[in-house]
């Protein structure tokens, strides 16, 4: 519990902008329209959709593709369980990069130590490059990236070990 809390009050700090909109925290709510949404998704096989081109997350010089684990076009949805992944050293205090091929509408980052917990959410400003002011203390992160673009959203994960 202590390490949750305390990765909460390192990505607020690092995270507030100083009242700008591009570092502010997202708290995932259910709307009644995102509700009836979700139930009617239709899942489909991976590969039966034609993939978003790859993101992937650079830290310092050394960089990793991220894995997809979901995709959608419009109600149809592609999802996989993910790996672990390849964790990419990062040093405290710094700051990563997420590349992707097309500018979403939206975009965020989930950070979670563990795939059990809760993760912490933060809105990053939507570009092909988006930078993402971690401020994580030391230790091993899932960073999930979800964009959305008009009619489609993506969920890539990556891994940060922060040193």
């Amino acid at each position: 519990m202590r390490a949750v809390a305390t990765l909460t009050l390192a990505l607020a700090a690092a995270c507030s902008g100083g009242g700008k909109a591009g570092g502010t925290f997202a708290v995932p709510r259910p709307t009644r329209a995102s509700t009836l949404e979700q139930q009617a998704e239709k899942t489909v096989a991976p590969g039966r959709l034609h993939a978003p081109s790859p993101a992937r997350m650079f830290s310092g010089t050394a960089s990793a593709l991220g894995e997809l684990t979901r995709y959608c076009v419009g109600s149809t949805c592609e999802e996989s369980d993910p790996h672990t992944p390849t964790y990419l050293p990062g040093a405290a205090g710094t700051f990563v990069l997420f590349t992707i091929g097309e500018t979403p509408l939206d975009a965020r980052a989930e950070v979670r130590g563990r795939p059990s917990e809760r993760p912490a959410t933060v809105t990053l400003t939507p570009g092909s490059l988006m930078v993402f002011n971690h401020g994580l203390l030391q230790g091993r992160y899932l960073v999930d990236l979800f964009v959305r673009w008009k009619g489609s959203e993506a969920r890539w994960r990556f891994g940060l070990n922060v040193r």
